[in-house]
């Protein structure tokens, strides 16, 4: 397996776009946008499913140009959240400039530049958890040496679920990559949390307002018909910190109020299941 590296020099702070442009993270604008005027030869999209232990991924391209040589089909798990301990911060005290970008996530406002030398907890949002076939550049062979324009290609990738991962902050990113030379062409998301992708079958919709919220939020749901509903609310460490058992409720709107005033600030997981489908919510908290 070719190593991140291999791409994206060392040194930190720093990173990469598309494993073309690297440099310090005050950069990352500038590479953002030398990237962005670049024409992809394909859309990407990514579905995802969970049976008992295992996630299915399966990334689509549709090519509106041709493709010859090794190109692929390659899938990142990732993770939002994840706690971490003893994170050096090379912003503190403003030593290597401002932040690039603004500071959201699961660490929303946070101020790095007076955070200290090292950050005790951290939480990392984008981590990669697994690689299809456990190759950074996609499995060769999954799309064909001669692509023509106007096509449609797909790949199917599956994953053991470790028990260390919280599916309900975990996404599918699937990329277009050039497997001689890791290039990344065009990429997507999964449109909902880890096996749980937000379709319009699912027949109802879930909103959290206020959000932010400084205490009270009201999980607003919408639904066609009468169901089976109950609301789980986590942390992002997966502890509970809301459930309300499942309840009948007819169809129209309903509303759930979650009083989070004696949490702490963060990022929150309202889990909604009706009839035994999931969507899930962000809740924000700012005090």
């Amino acid at each position: 397996m070719v190593a991140l590296a291999n791409y994206v020099p060392g040194g930190y702070p720093g990173g990469g776009v598309d494993r073309v442009e690297s440099g310090d993270p005050g950069d990352f604008l500038a590479m953002h946008n030398a990237r962005a005027s670049m024409i992809p030869p394909a859309s990407v999209s990514v579905n995802s499913e969970i049976n008992g232990s295992t996630a299915t991924v399966t990334v689509s391209a549709d090519f509106v140009g041709a493709l010859s040589g090794d190109y692929r089909l390659a899938v990142v798990l990732i993770e939002d959240a994840v706690s971490g301990s003893g994170q050096a911060n090379y912003y503190n005290d403003g030593q290597s400039g401002a932040m690039a970008f603004p500071n959201t996530g699961s660490m929303p406002n946070f101020n790095f530049v007076g955070g200290g030398a090292t950050v005790t907890p951290v939480l990392h949002d984008h981590v990669a958890r697994a690689l299809g076939s456990n190759q950074i550049n996609g499995a060769p062979g999954s799309l064909p040496n001669s692509i023509s324009s106007g096509s449609n290609h797909t790949h199917t990738y599956t994953f053991p679920i470790n028990s260390s991962w919280s599916p309900w902050k975990m996404h599918a990113v699937g990329m277009l990559v050039n497997g001689t030379t890791g290039e990344i062409l065009n990429a997507g998301i999964t449109s909902g949390v880890l096996g749980l992708n937000d379709l319009a079958e699912n027949n109802f919709n879930v909103s959290a307002i206020p959000n932010p919220t400084n205490g009270v939020s009201n999980i607003m749901v919408d639904l066609d018909i009468a169901a089976e509903m109950s609301i789980v609310v986590v942390d992002v460490i997966g502890n509970v910190v809301y459930n309300m058992t499942s309840t009948e409720i007819a169809a129209g709107s309903y509303k759930a109020s979650v009083d989070l005033s004696n949490n702490a600030n963060g990022v929150y997981f309202a889990q909604v299941v009706l009839n035994d489908t999931v969507k899930t919510v962000k809740i924000i908290v700012e005090k």
